[in-house]
């Protein structure tokens, strides 16, 4: 599931990065406003009491006008500066050469070039007053729980509870031979552990109804 960070003057923590920080325009997330952003990570401020903690993982997606990177994240810090607001680092997980020059040109630039240098659009593409192209946004996509189940957002617990035991009589590893029943179950479990709890569900609702959709993955 999920978590957030900080921005410009900000004194949160600049723990060393393998790669260049840029300062960014106008970058933000469903979590925050995105500060700076490398190829292997970001800060972002917050000003509310963030839906995810330390440790957390997630899907980024940053996204320009016209272009977007999706990229698999956690969050490795988290620094409060006020009573519900702070900073969070987000550390970039398995980003293959590709991605890592992508969100490169992202931070430095605000978009993607063809090419990958970012050189003849950062020279040929109006900016903004502060020498920019139009900056790219972000968005945090999540898995949809509810779609693992089967189930409709508004179910009841006990139809959530139904749907979860069918499941798993289905799925189950020792009764099903099929080659992903295992990971279905898993994913059926995983969903079923959120939806059960109500602080758990409240907490997931509230994120994604920030977030962007994921494509919802079919358990049945």
């Amino acid at each position: 599931m999920l978590r957030n960070l900080f921005g410009k003057g900000a004194v949160g923590p600049l723990r060393p990065r393998a790669a260049e920080r840029y300062q960014t325009v106008g970058l933000r997330c469903p979590l925050g406003d995105i500060v700076d952003l490398s190829s292997t990570g970001a800060r972002v401020r917050f000003a509310a009491s963030p839906d995810v903690e330390k440790g957390e993982s997630f899907t980024l997606l940053v996204q320009s006008e016209s272009q977007s990177v999706r990229v698999a994240a956690r969050v490795a810090w988290m620094k409060r500066t006020g009573i519900r607001g702070g900073l969070m680092g987000v550390q970039f997980v398995n980003v293959r050469p590709g991605i890592a020059a992508a969100l490169t040109q992202l931070g430095k630039y605000g978009f993607i070039t063809a090419d990958g240098s970012g050189t003849d659009a950062a020279a040929s593409a109006p900016s903004d007053s502060v020498g920019r192209t139009s900056p790219p946004r972000a968005a945090i996509e999540i898995e949809d729980l509810y779609a693992m189940l089967g189930v409709d957002r508004t179910a009841t617990d006990e139809a959530i509870k139904r749907s979860y035991h069918a499941l798993a009589l289905e799925l189950h590893p020792d009764r099903n031979p099929s080659p992903d029943a295992a990971a279905r179950f898993a994913n059926a479990a995983k969903a079923y552990k959120v939806l059960r709890s109500p602080e758990l569900r409240a907490r997931y609702d509230a994120l994604l109804a920030r977030c962007v959709p994921a494509t919802p993955r079919k358990v049945a």
